[in-house]
């Protein structure tokens, strides 16, 4: 049953992925050029071969860092009768955002509103989270949040809104008595990379060498040697990467 559901779910994932590089590679073509197109096409191959993701992790017991005053947005919890608005903020329709199925599974999204509209917003999920990137499973500690799907609208980006969002989560969360949140960033993702390491720790990497049907996983803790893993063993973020957890 196990071995059924790991399969689902990786069909799933490659379903998504599929979409979604179809839709990219129409924009890239269409705004870049082909070009363009052929270099992103060789990180996408290369990824294939091996690829790795660079995870943050964010002290909630220590302060919130001081922002300048950015627009004046209203933050607060997703609610079920907010699904309609983001989806709207998402630019898809209602019926095909997974906003409420995630509400009903118990994650928690922090969406930043102005003017009526929501134009940030980020989820997190307790426990155990799954990462298609690299698919493979990450398994947090009581006092620890997985952070995931972190969009800002286009037009709104470079407002300072996202810092202005994180750090109301931070907040929020510290009262929850919740000690850190983790997140992966992908490495080609150079802006996403630097503002996280502005905010956060750099924990390290993980990723995977694969060869045709040959795969092996590896966690690298920032600083120290490469260590390989089981197929299907999840991160644990205090045994991989050597960080402590308070709760």
């Amino acid at each position: 049953m196990e071995h059924e559901q790991t399969d689902t779910r990786r069909v799933r994932r490659l379903a998504r992925q599929a979409r979604r590089w179809q839709r990219t590679a129409g924009e890239v073509a269409r705004g870049e050029g082909t070009g363009r197109l052929l270099a992103r096409t060789s990180v996408v191959v290369r990824g294939a071969v091996y690829r790795y993701v660079v995870f943050i992790g964010i002290d909630l017991t220590s302060s919130a860092p001081k922002l300048a005053p950015g627009p004046p947005i209203e933050m607060r919890l997703l609610r079920p009768e907010d699904v309609e608005a983001y989806a709207r903020f998402r630019g898809r329709p209602v019926e095909s955002v997974p906003a409420l199925r995630r509400l009903e599974r118990g994650h928690i999204c922090v969406a930043a509103w102005l003017d009526g509209e929501i134009v940030s917003a980020i989820w997190y999920v307790l426990r155990s989270a799954w990462m298609d990137e690299i698919d493979r499973g990450l398994t947090l500690a009581p006092n620890e949040l997985y952070a995931y799907d972190c969009y800002t609208t286009e037009s709104r980006r470079g407002q300072g809104i996202a810092p202005l969002r994180e750090r109301w989560a931070m907040e929020y969360f510290r009262g929850q008595g919740y000690g850190r949140t983790v997140a992966w960033i992908s490495p080609q993702n150079l802006p996403a990379l630097r503002a996280g390491r502005k905010i956060g720790t750099d924990l390290g990497r993980a990723g995977f060498v694969r060869l045709g049907p040959l795969r092996r996983d590896f966690v690298q803790p920032s600083g120290g040697r490469r260590r390989w893993a089981a197929r299907n063993e999840p991160i644990v973020v205090e045994r991989d990467f050597g960080v402590a957890s308070d709760g």
